[in-house]
């Protein structure tokens, strides 16, 4: 059932937008230009906004409480879109004009936290959550109609289990694992018909919490227990748990996420003053731990990993990115304050973090309805960037590969002087689009391209002390 209508309002007239929209880089080259950053130790980036919603599906006068987890899908066509869990169902977001194109209702009932996980699997978006009531049961999700719409198959609920915290899902293998009703263990649930679910295993483990699952191993978060475990679930009818750390000085074990060549994993334990962790699992009967962060606020939340990079959605600190090349000294290289209301120790902020795009950006989920789309570039700003817009916001240059003409927008938050030159693949600077006082507002240039050998150029901002670029192609 869509959510189209609530009280005579269309889904549009519950939220109001507060857009900043930047026409679609050549993906190719945001991606090379991502990973050149996000694999090679950073000692200072900084997080720029692209782009953000404000959705108004949110339940006390605060505002803090209905939002919860984001998370991303790539399109055949190569369109990235953001889905966000919101008091009353779920939002399907283009990213590249950060329009909502459909959404769908959700059980409300039975959870004052309105917890909504979500994971995709081919052109299926599954969506776990603790309540009860319209569509409840695990939501499966047709997005192969986006842009135009998506289409609610049906939820799948097996026996009376119908509420569920957290999934994951062992894309390789078709696998889901879902949170068993009331955090007794893990159902593993064959997808070989995504459509069609069925209960095949179940892995019994007392309070977890959060699971992660690839090539047959499940890494799970036990909650209260408190403890992490490893387990082989190749014979889903007999999973054989494998390794694991328990501590009484572990706070809540919440969530954990291992390395992507599955030798060290990383754990945050929701609890204040409670660090993320990373452990070594190379002998899987004796981990140990290697080292361990926390942001400014000393509460996260979940951490997911890529490379060497851990992205953090750390509540009211916002979106951190640390640097975990050298286990035993993890290093902040990049944030942005989602919530820059305080930096208290509070279950408020961001929520869910999502970096598996195929542009590079990073999506950013917070209770208060705010879906926050960031990229990470290069900081030549002196001291920790405070993770607000930086004095003037560099939109997409278009169209990228350029064939004769290049429009280049920007818009100056505050009047000051602007610099934007045009750099040649050998580090020279063959043409200066501006170099001026400039009011404050939006504007755009035009850069011919036909004066200028085809090739890669680099366009360079500079004002004050802050300065970032942008990739372009031309042909």
């Amino acid at each position: 059932m869509h959510l189209r209508q609530r009280q005579g309002k269309t889904v549009r007239d519950n939220l109001y937008f507060r857009i900043q929209s930047h026409k679609t880089m050549k993906r190719y080259l945001l991606i090379l230009a991502s990973f050149a950053m996000v694999f090679s130790v950073q000692s200072q980036m900084q997080m720029n906004l692209v782009g953000q919603i404000k959705f108004r599906d949110t339940l006390n006068l605060f505002g803090e409480v209905g939002n919860s987890e984001v998370w991303g899908w790539t399109a055949p066509d190569g369109e990235d879109y953001a889905i966000m869990g919101t008091l009353y169902g779920m939002h399907f977001v283009r990213v590249s004009d950060m329009s909502v194109r459909d959404s769908v209702e959700g059980p409300i009932e039975a959870d004052g936290y309105y917890h909504r996980e979500m994971k995709t699997y081919r052109n299926y978006c599954y969506v776990a959550s603790e309540c009860t009531g319209t569509n409840e049961g695990v939501m499966i999700i047709d997005m192969k109609y986006l842009p135009d719409s998506v289409h609610f198959v049906k939820s799948y609920i097996d026996s009376t289990r119908i509420r569920s915290h957290n999934l994951s899902i062992d894309t390789a293998n078709a696998m889901a694992y879902i949170n068993d009703h009331f955090y007794d263990g893990v159902r593993i649930v064959s997808l070989a018909d995504p459509e069609n679910p069925v209960d095949v295993g179940f892995i019994t483990a007392a309070n977890t919490h959060d699971e992660f699952a690839r090539n047959d191993t499940v890494w799970l978060a036990e909650g209260w227990n408190p403890a992490y475990s490893i387990w082989d679930c190749s014979n889903p009818a007999a999973p054989l748990k494998i390794g694991g750390i328990t501590d009484v000085n572990f706070g809540y074990a919440h969530n954990i996420w291992p390395t992507d060549d599955g030798k060290y994993f990383l754990t945050t334990e929701e609890t204040s003053g409670k660090t993320v962790k990373i452990w070594d699992m190379s002998n899987i009967s004796n981990i140990q731990k290697l080292g361990e962060y926390i942001g400014s606020n000393g509460l996260a939340h979940n951490v997911l990993i890529i490379g060497d990079s851990a992205y953090i959605a750390h509540y009211t600190t916002g979106v951190t990115v640390v640097d975990i090349s050298d286990k035993a000294n993890p290093v902040e290289v990049a944030f942005y304050d989602t919530y820059p209301q305080n930096d208290t120790s509070a279950f408020y902020g961001c929520w869910g973090a999502f970096p598996f795009t195929s542009t590079g950006y990073i999506y950013g989920s917070n209770f208060d309805g705010l879906l926050t789309v960031m990229e990470m570039v290069p900081d030549t700003s002196v001291g920790r960037n405070p993770g607000k817009p930086l004095q003037f916001i560099a939109g997409f240059p278009w169209p990228n590969p350029a064939a004769s003409e290049l429009t280049v927008p920007f818009k100056m938050m505050e009047p000051g002087f602007c610099r934007i030159s045009v750099i040649d693949v050998i580090g020279r600077e063959v043409k200066i689009l501006t170099d001026e006082f400039r009011s404050a507002g939006a504007c755009s240039l035009k850069w011919n391209t036909t004066c200028h050998p085809a090739g890669i150029y680099t366009l360079m901002y500079r004002m004050g002390n802050s300065s970032f670029a942008r990739t372009v192609l031309v042909r």
